[in-house]
């Protein structure tokens, strides 16, 4: 393979990256925008509550007005994450069938396959783990507002607050931890948004890897080797530049070389599935499997990177701080608690950039464009639509217009299946 190739099959690789990143992002930024309106939804039935001379406890009325409100915002969710997630899946099989083909060309007349039922049920058990938060959600919902009912009425008793100052004191302490939908096997709580952005994350790269290697193993290719990336986890690490088998033997074996009639030696440590076993490929893994033919592919050459792995992590948990300071922004009572939130918002975005720039890790294309959306929303198709919307992630107005877009569109399919 010249050196042109694998410059353009690399271009390749980040371009199925970033477009599974969009996508991802997409699902978590209508999740995002609904922890944000969940929340606001306590905070506008706790203001209702401040006029009020006695704090009394949790009343009947209020949790039927509160869990109506949080039945609408989620049943919008149930419509949106079943077509984004399918899509994403759907699209990023079909992006490791064509990345397999254009690997292929150069023997011939090379198979492309069909999605087949596996992708379909890849799909179908993640929408179903993604929806999995939404009973969570609601659950969540109406504990916080029966917390911040308990624990301002115990404040304002002691004279140290005034109501209203208690109240924002609790909404602020829930908000930082946003709404938990889901808990994992290690006792995590998981914010709706982060659960379901790694969920479609590690559906979509799962389902390019297995349309890769199914078409490679259609056209009588087995090997593949481990991308290399400038830094890279624990987990991951040992796997770096290795050749994998999907289903023949490990150790050292004599293959055909794909440029002459010699035979050439290749060590192959390890199985697909052993290395996938091993953490390869696990939830936020940037690395992806090439086609190896012996003889001709040449092992990736990594190129180093001013940060490491540590850099990396920092910049998750900055992004983790700005989605918490948005939910703080959100359930702001007055105006200038609500002024210091946006400030604070702002300062972290501004600290981003700055980390961003000193480490030399890129910063999300979301942040880099122009926050203008193409005027045609109407005309695009759903996929293009989920990028947008992964794009413009954190952009609330722009994510309500691509959310509206797909809602219209969505009436308008169940209108005609009702005729």
């Amino acid at each position: 393979m010249t050196t042109a190739a694998a410059e353009a099959l690399g271009q390749q690789d980040l371009e199925q990256i970033e477009a599974a990143l969009d996508h991802a992002r997409a699902v978590a930024a209508i999740y995002y925008d609904a922890e944000r309106e969940l929340l606001r939804v306590v905070s506008e039935a706790l203001v209702a509550r401040l006029g009020e001379p006695e704090w009394e406890g949790v009343r009947f009325a209020e949790l039927r007005e509160l869990r109506r409100q949080a039945d609408r915002v989620v049943r919008r969710l149930d419509r949106l994450s079943d077509k984004l997630v399918t899509t994403g899946v759907d699209a990023a099989w079909r992006r490791g069938v064509q990345r397999a083909m254009t690997d292929l060309t150069h023997l011939g007349n090379a198979k492309r396959i069909g999605q087949g039922q596996g992708v379909i049920e890849l799909a179908r058990q993640t929408v179903a783990r993604v929806q999995s938060v939404h009973t969570g959600a609601l659950r969540t919902t109406e504990d916080v507002f029966s917390q911040v009912v308990a624990q301002v009425a115990g404040r304002a008793l002691t004279g140290a607050e005034t109501r209203e100052q208690a109240t924002q004191r609790a909404l602020d302490m829930f908000a930082r931890k946003g709404i938990t939908g889901f808990t994992d096997s290690k006792g995590r709580s998981w914010s709706m948004g982060s659960y379901t952005e790694m969920a479609v994350r590690t559906a979509m790269s799962r389902a390019a890897v297995d349309g890769h290697l199914a078409t490679l193993k259609e056209n009588g290719v087995d090997l593949v080797i481990v991308s290399r990336l400038p830094f890279t986890c624990p987990r991951c690490d040992f796997w770096e530049g290795k050749i994998l088998t999907q289903s023949g033997r490990t150790g050292w074996r004599r293959e055909l070389s794909y440029v002459s009639e010699e035979q050439v030696d290749v060590l192959v440590e390890g199985t697909v599935e052993q290395a996938r076993t091993a953490g390869l490929l696990h939830p936020g893994c940037g690395h992806n499997l090439l086609t190896y033919l012996p003889g001709a592919t040449r092992r990736p050459v990594v190129r180093k990177h001013p940060a490491d792995y540590g850099d990396s992590q920092k910049m998750r948990r900055m992004e983790r701080d700005l989605r918490a300071a948005k939910r703080e922004a959100s359930v702001a009572l007055e105006k200038k608690d609500r002024d210091r939130a946006e400030q604070h918002v702002q300062t972290l975005n501004d600290q981003i950039r700055e980390f961003a720039k000193e480490s030399g890790l890129p910063i999300r294309r979301d942040r880099q464009r122009a926050k203008v959306l193409p005027r045609n929303l109407e005309k695009r198709s759903d996929e293009e639509l989920a990028t947008l919307l992964g794009r413009h992630a954190d952009d609330e107005a722009a994510v309500n217009r691509v959310i509206r877009v797909l809602e219209q569109r969505d009436h308008g399919h169940a209108a005609l299946r009702r005729t």
